[in-house]
């Protein structure tokens, strides 16, 4: 058997209900695969920021050397309270 009928062989082969109920399952499951564990970041996509950074905000790193923004307000009255997002 010569290369070009050997790789003819692998790579088209012969049609046949086992091959082809073979291929969909492997379809099927290549399909399933993608959808498990790539369909959240298609359906939950972080939209962009929608403030400019100005100097009324602060920026805090943290210890895993994440950031997360403090936006001060002065308060009017003596009452104080702390808002988180």
């Amino acid at each position: 058997m010569n290369r070009q009928t050997l790789i003819k062989r692998f790579v088209i082969g012969e049609f046949s209900l086992k091959r082809m109920i073979r291929s969909l399952i492997i379809i099927y499951v290549a399909v399933g695969a993608w959808a498990y564990f790539y369909s959240e970041r298609l359906i939950f996509v972080p939209q962009p920021s929608s403030y400019i950074q100005t100097p009324e905000l602060l920026t805090l790193k943290t210890v895993r050397g994440w950031a997360t923004l403090l936006n001060q307000i002065k308060a009017s009255s003596a009452e104080t309270f702390v808002f988180s997002f």
